[in-house]
C-alpha cells in the first residue's frame, strides 16, 4: 500500500526518466514539482495516509549509539569536532557530492551523536573523511533529490510548513509521557526538518533537540 501511495505521488510530479541525464539521482528534474503536492496529499483518504515515523539511522550510524562510529567516521572522531554552539564534524559521500554532518551533545557518552544533517557539498576544499556510501540515506529511504510528494508519502503531513526562499517541512515528537519512542531514548524532543528548493530535497536534519 505504501508503494502504491508513493507511485501515485511520483506520477503527479515526475516525467519519464532520461537514462542520459546527469542530474542527481538519475532523475530528470522538472521545475516546481511541488505544485499541488500538499493539496493532492490532503485529498487522499485518511486511512491511507502514513503517520510520521522517526528515522534514527543514517548510513551506518544510529542516533545516540557508538556502534560503527570508528569504522564509518574514522578514528579519534571526537578530536575532530568543531566547537560551536553544538560540537560537530562531517564526512562526505564517496563521490564528494554529499556531506553528512553529525552533532555531539555536551554531557553525552563519547562517540554518541544526537543529530544528523545531510546536504549537498558546496565546499569541496574542506578536508574530510570520505565514506563508502554514494548517498546518505535513512532507514525509511529519505535521501537528497526527493520531491515534496515523496516526503509526504513517507512521512505524512508536517506539523509546520514554512515557505520563504525555500520550503521546509517540520516534524516533531514531544510529550515524553505519551511517547514510547522518547521514553526508549530518554530524550524529551525529537525533530526532523526537510528543506526543498523548487520542490526537491536539498537538505534534511533530524535527531534530538539539545536540552
Amino acid at each position: 500500500m505504501k508503494q502504491i501511495i508513493r507511485i501515485t505521488f511520483s506520477l503527479v510530479f515526475l516525467v519519464s526518466c532520461n537514462n542520459s541525464t546527469k542530474n542527481k539521482g538519475e532523475r530528470e528534474f522538472i521545475p516546481n514539482p511541488e505544485k499541488y503536492a500538499l493539496d493532492e496529499y490532503l485529498e487522499i483518504n485518511d486511512s491511507l495516509k502514513y503517520k510520521f515515523t522517526p528515522d534514527t539511522l543514517i548510513g551506518q550510524l544510529s542516533l545516540n549509539n557508538t556502534q560503527n562510529v570508528n569504522e564509518y567516521l574514522g578514528k579519534d572522531v571526537m578530536k575532530k569536532l568543531i566547537d560551536d554552539s553544538l560540537p560537530y564534524s562531517s564526512v562526505t559521500s564517496k563521490d564528494g557530492e554529499q556531506r553528512l554532518t553529525f552533532y555531539f551533545h555536551p554531557g553525552n557518552i563519547v562517540n554518541t551523536f544526537s543529530e544528523f544533517k545531510v546536504s549537498y557539498n558546496n565546499k569541496k576544499d574542506r578536508v574530510e573523511e570520505v565514506t563508502s556510501d554514494r548517498a546518505f540515506k535513512t532507514e525509511s529511504g529519505i535521501e537528497l533529490g526527493m520531491t515534496e510528494g515523496d516526503i509526504l508519502a513517507i512521512k505524512g503531513k508536517p506539523q509546520n510548513r514554512v515557505n520563504n526562499e525555500t520550503t521546509v517541512f517540520h516534524y516533531k515528537i514531544e510529550n515524553m509521557e505519551n511517547s514510547e519512542f522518547l521514553k526508549t531514548y530518554n530524550m524529551p524532543v525529537y525533530y526532523a526538518d526537510y528543506e526543498f528548493n523548487n520542490g526537491y530535497l536539498i537538505e534534511f536534519r533530524f535527531g534530538f533537540e539539545y536540552p
